[in-house]
This record gives C-alpha cells, sequence and structure tokens, in this order.
C-alpha cells in the first residue's frame, strides 16, 4: 500500500506541476481488492467513479497461452480525438502486459478493460483506487 500511496502522490505532483499549480499535500483514502483470472476471465470495460486514481498492482502474471497475456487496455475518453487529431501518434486505446511487480495507475476516469486470461495460470493482481481528500 505504501508504494500505491507513493505512486499516487508523485503523479499528482507531476500534475499540478505540469499545470504550473504548487505542491500540495494530499491525503488519500484507499480500497482495493484482490483478482484472481484464471482461464477466461476478464472484466468490462468500466471506470471506477468516486475515485481520484485508479491502478493495479500485479502479484504474479500467470501463466499465459503463447502469444496472449491477458493485457489491461486503457482507452482514450475522448473517442472523437482518436479518429481525427493525429491518430498516429495519439493511439486510442493503450495495452499494458501484466508482469510481476509492474503497478500501473491511470485517472479513475479512464476507461479500461482486461481482456480474457487465456493461459492455464492465474493471474493474481490488487486492484486499487486512491480518493482524494476531502472529495473532489
Amino acid at each position: 500500500m505504501q508504494q500505491m500511496y507513493q505512486l499516487a502522490n508523485a503523479a499528482t505532483q507531476r500534475v499540478l506541476a505540469e499545470s504550473g499549480a504548487d505542491p500540495v499535500s494530499i491525503q488519500w483514502s484507499f480500497i482495493g481488492w484482490a483478482n484472481m483470472s484464471r482461464g477466461g476471465d476478464s472484466h468490462s470495460a468500466h471506470t471506477h467513479p468516486g475515485a481520484t486514481w485508479s491502478g493495479v498492482y500485479y502479484v504474479d502474471p500467470g501463466e499465459s497461452a503463447p502469444g496472449d497475456s491477458a493485457p489491461l487496455q486503457r482507452i482514450d475518453p475522448c473517442q472523437g480525438r482518436a479518429n481525427t487529431f493525429l491518430p498516429f501518434l495519439l493511439p486510442s486505446t493503450v495495452h499494458v502486459q501484466p508482469r510481476a511487480g509492474l503497478m500501473v495507475l491511470f485517472p479513475s476516469y479512464l476507461g479500461h478493460t482486461v481482456f480474457p486470461c487465456e493461459g492455464p495460470g492465474t493471474r493474481i493482481s490488487i486492484a486499487f483506487n486512491l480518493r482524494k481528500e476531502p472529495y473532489p
């Protein structure tokens, strides 16, 4: 959990700095849950309302079938941009391949999905939400 807080703090300070805002101390509320994904398990496209940052920590990516690792797919919330504004530069989706020890953080409003797990192993991950307090 400490690494999750550190990652959220670093990302928040970077966003503030890039917007010209002064750094601030953030108090976070945390909720997390474990996912154990086996053959065919997936997560349909969704967001995490009521949070500031969302993320996943891969404990064990599990064994994959050749060429498959059931990636996390992040979806651009502005689909019109993906089709019109330099689509070769700003892809409408980004795939993240799971690997042990990888932690991924993204704004909670960002749509995402997990493709079906096709391998014989079990992928173990911890999903989490961090919410800036007071919210919003």
